[in-house]
């Protein structure tokens, strides 16, 4: 996974890309990485362990357990499932999209740079 996946990962989320992957066990955290464990599974096609790894080297009985837990919760509950879609949505858009949407975001005097339009123009036609 390179950076610019885990940057977006943790905007998606709103929290840092090193809080997903804490030791935290609380139900959020869990649901959260669960919807990362699946996404990377099912749209990036990586092995459980690959996983395990770049998720803080957990083992991957573990990502097994939190890969059935996001099919119990998807099937259950609508507002995961809602989330977990618009975060596949989010994340299969086109990555210049993405880092462009982010630069102009974190950086609002950028729209005073002579090539903003261009990129913004870029930015819309990339959607």
């Amino acid at each position: 996974m390179r950076n610019a996946e885990k940057i977006m990962i943790a905007k998606f989320f709103d929290m840092s890309f090193n809080m997903i992957i804490s030791n935290n066990r609380t139900s959020d955290f869990i649901k959260i990485r669960s919807k990362i464990v699946a996404y990377l599974r099912d749209h990036k096609k990586i092995s459980y362990k690959k996983i395990g790894t770049l998720l803080g080297n957990r083992d991957h009985a573990t990502i097994i357990h939190a890969y059935n837990v996001h099919t119990n919760e998807f099937m259950e509950y609508e507002d995961y499932k809602r989330e977990y879609i618009n975060f596949t949505q989010y994340m299969s858009k086109d990555p210049i999209y993405r880092f462009f949407s982010y630069i102009i975001e974190k950086l609002p005097d950028c729209k005073e740079h002579p090539d903003y339009k261009y990129i913004a123009k870029l930015v819309s036609n990339v959607k």
